[in-house]
């Protein structure tokens, strides 16, 4: 009697209990060799991690033991579980890690209605989306949570003759939240609401070294004839009932804002350029150009991690600088001394110019731009 080929495999798996199928035994009668079927165990069970290496079988009144040379069975190799990449969830207080964003949410439970019950999503799995490579994926998240009512985002423009600005929501909720903000609005457990604040500065409580400093800007970048509107971008959140709570930094994260040029000093043929301001935890401010993303005149569309008082300034193209700057690589902080500003030229974009299409204006624009050495690149309607 001997085991084949397959049981012999089953052994090399550990514990094996072996049937009538799993063995073949022969009967030799006169010389010749039968094999048969009918017949019955004593031992049925090997176990080589035991030291138990053979069975027992029972034919007639005949008993056969079955052997199995142990040292030609090789253990087969624990599998090793796959690892789980471990990806970070972006937010405004510098990212969290997804599992640890798992290990805080453990007992957490998606809500009937949420996103995450609507794309038929586990926490776990919201995490990984959320940490994951695929950007669309996680807006697509994001948009359904705001669908759902969860996650909400407005832009509160105070007076929009004055002032006023546009925002992708889904893109400043990624923003502008941290990981456990994004989980809790997905999963239905908290109601987050984002609102952005757009209003004309009131300059009478401006703060004297500030405004010093951002004129000091304005006049290195575009020229000394430079005017300068003064403008506040803030952004709120709010929890539930919770009382709402200023973001002004997105830590690792940026956003795109896209402000319109106030009508009151939109002009032909005039130059703009924002700048944004912000107070540093050092207790300084920080001044620097934004460069402008879009093409239009009259919209200003900026990438920033920061939100605090910005400033457009402006001036009529003849009276521009021939030296111009539209962005600065470092942000120069100031204490309560006004200190010239040194720009870093960028070749990317010009300060924005508001101009028509008509061909006197188009006429009077190169002649204009001739007499500043072609210093700035002119953008149309």
């Amino acid at each position: 009697a001997e085991l084949n080929e397959t049981a012999a495999e089953k052994v090399k798996a550990g514990a094996f209990n072996a049937t009538n199928s799993d063995v073949k035994v022969t009967v030799t009668v006169d010389g010749k060799a039968y094999e048969v079927t009918e017949f019955s165990f004593v031992d049925s069970t090997i176990d080589t991690a035991n030291n138990d290496n053979s069975i027992s079988i029972k034919f007639g009144n005949a008993t056969a033991t079955i052997t199995v040379d142990t040292s030609k069975v090789v253990a087969q190799p624990e599998e090793t579980p796959e690892e789980t990449s471990i990806g970070t969830v972006s937010g405004r207080d510098g990212g969290v890690t997804t599992e640890q964003l798992k290990a805080n949410n453990t007992s957490t439970v998606v809500q009937s209605g949420s996103a995450a019950a609507t794309a038929n999503k586990t926490v776990n799995e919201v995490i990984d989306i959320l940490g994951g490579s695929d950007a669309t994926a996680k807006k697509e998240l994001v948009e359904a949570a705001v669908t759902a009512g969860n996650m909400k985002v407005s832009v509160k423009n105070t007076d929009s003759s004055k002032v006023s600005g546009t925002v992708n929501k889904a893109d400043l909720l990624i923003s502008a939240l941290t990981g456990q903000e994004m989980v809790d609005g997905i999963t239905g457990n908290d109601n987050i609401t984002l609102t952005l604040q757009i209003e004309e500065k009131d300059t009478a409580n401006l703060d004297a070294s500030l405004k010093s400093d951002v004129e000091t800007k304005a006049t290195s970048t575009i020229g000394s004839g430079a005017k300068v509107y003064y403008l506040d971008v803030d952004l709120f959140l709010k929890k539930n009932t919770e009382a709402k709570q200023a973001i002004t930094e997105f830590g690792n994260n940026s956003v795109q804002i896209t402000l319109n040029v106030p009508k009151k000093i939109q002009k032909k043929n005039r130059i703009y350029q924002l700048i944004r301001t912000h107070l540093e935890s050092s207790g300084k401010y920080s001044v620097k150009n934004l460069k402008d993303l879009d093409s239009k005149d009259y919209t200003y569309t900026v990438d920033t991690n920061k939100l605090c008082t910005m400033a457009f300034a402006y001036v009529n193209a003849k009276e521009a600088s021939a030296t111009t700057t539209t962005e600065d690589t470092t942000e120069a902080t100031t204490t309560s001394t006004a200190t010239a500003s040194t720009a870093t030229a960028s070749t990317a974009s010009a300060p924005k110019t508001g101009e028509t299409n008509t061909l006197p204006t188009m006429a009077f624009a190169i002649i204009a731009m001739a007499l500043i050495a072609g210093a700035f690149r002119r953008k149309r309607i």
